[in-house]
């Protein structure tokens, strides 16, 4: 079984770590590997993902907490640490990793995963991915067609009992000092009687089916002397609204090779590029789930929209109370306002093995040296530009003929030019009445991770001793660069030259290293009484010089 910087079996095991096997899980419908866990493991919560496309899951391991006080809460975080192939993997890659390219999923717990020292304070998610076989080469495929839908919609109320709701609660609050004007506040009877033969389901009209594809092919075959596996995946999913749209591509190549009968060595070479798009609008609120939220909830006597003008949501009142008042849909995602993600990531690894197996007296020693370098790059880009919003100063009154009303419709509707007012609306702000701009975010890192193993696993009659020691030395940099132009042209291309306003550049940069030894000793006696003890000292730049170095001792039995 996978652990720690190399294997142990399964019987001499005394830490908590679960197995998953990824036959289980190849064929879920899921673009992000985090969410396909979801149940699978006790003590591994999976929180998100499944909702847009290219929003990924969360896990934590034995439901993580920030620290907390009456006073402040503190932001820590609640990730476990992920290793893929014995080199430590941001999130991102993780779930990026295609079920059919991985061999097995290990989550170490409390004490088992404190061989990784204090970057495993959530515990540790050990992926170990496919490697070659020997035999003639194999070829292999699997294709995937799904949809995404809502099963079941929340039930709203529809225009009518929206009225007698409205109504009932502002007589309710007419009391004490609290006047209302009866004509102006509320619904009159004939607009009520007229309100039941509407509805302007404004979801329903702009929710659509969304449709995902996976396809994967993988390679894999070898000789006594050099075992190879190759593959190469993509990944496609459409959203319910608008224009949004996840894709990526993954590959995995790697051989194995034994130089000599003692020696081996491994080349490993993987990566990922993805890109996401959607229509750019946070007007009323930031979260991304803002459209789906104020499509559900608009009342159902309010159309997108009349005569060609996309209107304010401004109700009964008829004047301005809140941002998501200034929010439309159809003006949104019709303007041409657009975000744009794309990340990429390669990974190249290399390791050297000598097995001491050739001496009587060494045999069961192993020393082996692993060296990965990563590179990550990933850019975003945001269009926000004007478009019109129109409030309608005089309503229908389903034929009162009052300039009061509160409909949209009726045959005293004066739809007359001059009883519009426009507003002008910046996509890019909570309150749609910032700043339009073009943007861009650009982060480019690189880090590397080198391994120095030895390790010794030997049976005498019925005691069994193995041993590991490491020096790990990693360093991480990165850099990024944002951007922001306002007030584009209309016309604009989508670069800073198509914009005339103020220009803001904001770079940095940053470096961070560490540098640890871990030891640990197992000894089993008949596969019935187990010992282990670990000890890790981990030093690490983003700590004062004085406080670099941290000890973090193990002991457990069975």
């Amino acid at each position: 079984m996978a652990v720690g910087y190399g294997t142990q079996k399964l019987e001499h095991l005394t830490g908590s770590i679960a197995v998953i096997n990824p036959e289980e899980i190849k064929d879920l419908a899921t673009g992000d590997l985090s969410s396909a866990l979801s149940g699978m493991v006790p003590g591994l919560s999976v929180s998100g993902g499944l909702t847009r496309p290219g929003t990924a899951a969360t896990l934590s391991i034995r439901q993580a907490e920030a620290s907390r006080s009456l006073t402040t809460t503190y932001d820590t975080d609640e990730s476990p640490l992920y290793i893929i192939d014995d080199f430590e993997a941001t999130q991102d890659q993780f779930n990026n990793l295609n079920p059919n390219e991985v061999e097995s999923i290990s989550v170490l717990k409390d004490a088992a995963a404190s061989v990784y020292g204090v970057r495993a304070a959530q515990g540790v998610i050990l992926v170990r991915t496919k490697r070659g076989q020997i035999g003639a080469p194999k070829i292999s495929y699997q294709g995937q067609f799904g949809f995404t839908d809502q099963i079941k919609k929340v039930k709203m109320l529809n225009a009518y009992d929206y009225g007698v709701l409205w109504n009932a609660t502002r007589m309710a609050e007419s009391t004490g000092d609290t006047e209302i004007n009866t004509s102006n506040d509320l619904f009159q009877y004939e607009e009520l009687q007229a309100m039941k033969n509407l509805n302007y389901n404004l979801l329903d009209d702009e929710w659509k089916m969304g449709f995902t594809q996976r396809h994967s092919v993988n390679i894999s075959g070898g000789t006594e002397k050099a075992r190879y596996f190759g593959s190469i995946s993509y990944y496609d999913q459409d959203g319910n609204l608008g224009n949004l749209d996840y894709n990526r591509w993954n590959y995995r190549a790697g051989m194995d090779t034994k130089i000599g009968e003692w020696f081996s060595a491994t080349l490993q070479l993987s990566g990922t590029y993805s890109n996401k798009t959607g229509a750019l609008s946070k007007v009323g609120g930031s979260n991304q789930e803002t459209d789906y939220n104020m499509l559900l909830t608009n009342p159902r006597y309010i159309p997108a929209s009349i005569d060609g003008r996309p209107l304010l949501r401004y109700g009964v009142s008829n004047s301005y109370k809140a941002n998501a008042q200034r929010y439309n849909y159809e003006a949104a995602y019709n303007s041409g306002n657009y975000s744009k993600q794309t990340a990429q990531n390669m990974q190249i690894g290399l390791s050297l093995e000598h097995d001491f197996g050739w001496t009587g007296i060494l045999r069961g020693l192993k020393m082996s040296v692993r060296y990965a370098k990563t590179l990550d790059n990933s850019n975003s880009n945001e269009v926000s530009t004007d478009y019109t919003l129109y409030r309608m100063i005089e309503r229908g009154s389903a034929g009162l003929g009052l300039s009061h009303g509160h409909l949209y419709t009726g045959s005293d509707i004066n739809l007359d030019p001059d009883n519009f007012e426009a507003v002008v609306i910046k996509s890019g702000s909570t309150d749609g009445l910032g700043s339009s701009y073009l943007r861009r975010h650009m982060i480019s890192a690189n880090r590397y991770q080198l391994n120095f193993i030895t390790s010794y696993a030997r049976d005498f009659g019925l005691h069994s001793v193995s041993g590991l020691f490491t020096i790990e030395k990693a360093e991480r940099e990165e850099e990024y660069v944002w951007g922001n132009v306002l007030d584009p042209y209309a016309f604009h291309d989508g670069q800073s030259q198509s914009a005339t306003g103020t220009q803001t550049t904001e770079f940095g940069r940053s470096e961070s290293g560490i540098l640890s030894y871990a030891g640990r000793i197992n000894y089993s006696y008949d596969d019935k009484y187990l010992f282990e003890f670990l000890i890790r000292a981990d030093a690490s730049t983003v700590f004062a010089p004085e406080n670099y170095w941290g000890v973090f001792p193990s002991v457990s039995a069975g």
